[in-house]
């Protein structure tokens, strides 16, 4: 989380066949080609709903960052088009923050500097189709269950 992110876009490139990887910083598409022999690949993919970690050749939709990091592994990547950013050190006070408060403090103080800590990173990391919590009067009970699956009836 004290890694740069993506700030103001910059620029999109339908053709990327004149830029380099390592002076990019944003989202594109790409042509992969993993190394051959390779036991445990590193980029995600998904497919039909499900994330894979191909082997071969794939085309996806990656961070520039993160290709960075797979090329020194022996990807082949080739820039296909892309979205450019400014960076920007987002949440670095944040974090310097309450890092700096949960080494300096004992049991609770501690406790509550972690969990604003791992919460950040967290709420990047959660998953948008999970369950969803709702307050519906009786009368639309119906139509919501129609097209959802309910958990859990809480009554007043």
């Amino acid at each position: 989380m004290l890694n740069p992110m993506p700030h103001k876009l910059i620029n999109y490139y339908s053709d990327m066949s004149n830029i380099k990887l390592i002076n990019f910083f944003g989202f594109c598409k790409v042509e992969i080609i993993t190394p051959k022999n390779l036991i445990y690949p590193l980029l995600p993919y998904r497919k039909d709903g499900l994330t894979i970690h191909p082997t071969g050749k794939f085309t996806g939709i990656y961070f520039s960052e993160e290709l960075k990091i797979v090329e020194t592994q022996g990807y082949k990547i080739k820039l296909l088009e892309g979205y450019e950013f400014t960076k920007f050190n987002l949440f670095n006070d944040f974090i310097n923050n309450f890092y700096d408060q949960k080494r300096k403090s004992i049991g609770p103080e501690r406790l509550i500097s972690k969990l604003h800590l791992n919460t950040l990173y967290g709420y990047f990391g959660r998953s948008f189709n999970l369950i969803e919590t709702l307050i519906v009067k009786n009368k639309d009970i119906g139509g919501i269950a129609l097209d959802r699956t309910i958990k859990k009836f809480l009554r007043n």
